[in-house]
């Protein structure tokens, strides 16, 4: 659940990787047959070879258009699984954009307000140890401004499948946000400290004011309308498996389904992410389905609207988006609003988390190019 934002002024690298052995599920530019000409290929097997994953699947879309989407590789190297766009990929940390979206559904609907105390949503006290009358507000936690911290040998604890995800999150985080060590020292909204147990927080709060379970929610707010049909907060066996890169190939890892899944537990594949991608970009509307308002959508990507799990910046001015980490595991969703273009990218392999600058930099690459490739496509629609 290892996680940062992902800056997107993205600077290209020439990187020296050998290239693995793959089965590739291909990849193609899409186009209405007989509308325009064909767009560039994107050569995704490059990609994955530098980034030294397993499998990659990756999607370029404008507003109007699904532009490019592929995928090559192996969802499972001891089984030679070949990986396709359909299929489902940890997506780690872009589970925080599905919470902002339903938290932004609910302060629409008036059922939540982002200045809403969060202990009185949860039911237990929520204060930081040293400014105990100080209120943490469901923006502070969405906006990660709260001063909780993540440690992990609290938080890393797996689901139960007999359990409700409520009584399981709750928990969880009542006796976690009781210990000091819980707590960076600064008082709340003084500093932004990432913080996957804040994410899981505001979902628990969510979870309690609706009366529904965060999937129920998530399901009826955002993966139902979409059509989002791989979207799940849990692994399934036709789930890729993640992996770690090592001298002699790759070694897979399990798929840990936690107790925070809200933080970090989306499976989805790059197929569906795209439609929500394009969701995003179209104002909060899909196929004529809309899950919210242009203007809440809008403000979504905005610092001041008490949901900041997308992104840091100014969209006028650049792409934006969040990526998302886990042992084994690769993710990124990036939207420009500006040029009204997006791209996915999901893999089962930890580039992101190696620490290699080289491996990293290739998927943030492939990013730009998704981008530039959007952009060129809907400059000719």
């Amino acid at each position: 659940m290892k996680v940062r934002w992902l800056a997107v002024a993205l600077v290209l690298v020439a990187t020296g990787c050998a290239r693995c052995g793959s089965r590739s599920g291909g990849a193609k530019a899409v186009v209405d047959a007989g509308a325009r000409p064909p767009r560039p290929a994107v050569d995704l097997e490059a990609f994955r070879a530098r980034a030294r994953v397993p499998a990659l699947a990756a999607v370029a879309v404008t507003t109007a258009d699904v532009v490019f989407e592929g995928a090559v590789g192996e969802a499972d190297v001891a089984r030679h699984v070949p990986a396709t766009i359909e299929t489902p990929f940890a997506a780690a940390s872009l589970a925080k954009l599905v919470v902002a979206v339903c938290a932004a559904r609910l302060f629409e609907e008036k059922r939540l307000s982002p200045g809403d105390d969060v202990s009185q949503l949860v039911g237990f006290p929520v204060r930081h140890p040293s400014n105990a009358k100080a209120p943490i507000t469901l923006a502070m936690v969405l906006e990660h401004r709260s001063s909780l911290r993540d440690t992990w040998t609290e938080l890393d604890v797996e689901r139960d499948p007999a359990q409700g995800s409520t009584a399981e999150l709750e928990t969880l985080l009542r006796p976690y946000v009781a210990r000091p060590a819980a707590w960076f020292p600064e008082p709340p909204a003084a500093a932004a400290h990432y913080a996957n147990a804040g994410t899981a927080l505001a979902a628990l709060a969510m979870a309690k004011r609706t009366g529904e379970s965060f999937e129920q929610l998530a399901e009826r707010v955002v993966f139902a309308p979409l059509a989002m049909r791989s979207a799940s907060w849990r692994r399934s066996p036709s789930t890729a498996v993640p992996h770690v890169a090592e001298a002699e190939g790759f070694r897979p890892v399990p798929l840990r389904d936690r107790i925070a899944f809200p933080a970090s537990g989306l499976v989805v594949s790059a197929h569906d992410l795209a439609r929500f991608a394009r969701a995003l970009l179209r104002g909060g509307e899909l196929d004529g389905v809309r899950i919210l308002g242009e203007d809440t959508t809008a403000l979504l990507f905005l610092p001041s609207f008490g949901v900041q799990t997308i992104a840091f910046g100014d969209p006028a001015h650049r792409p934006i988006g969040h990526e998302g980490e886990d042992t084994g595991v690769s993710a990124a969703l990036v939207v420009d609003p500006a040029r009204a273009t997006g791209a996915v990218v999901l893999a089962n392999g930890d580039a992101f988390a190696s620490n290699d600058v080289d491996r990293a930099h290739a998927l943030s690459e492939l990013i730009e190019l998704l981008l530039a490739t959007s952009s060129r496509a809907g400059t000719s629609l």
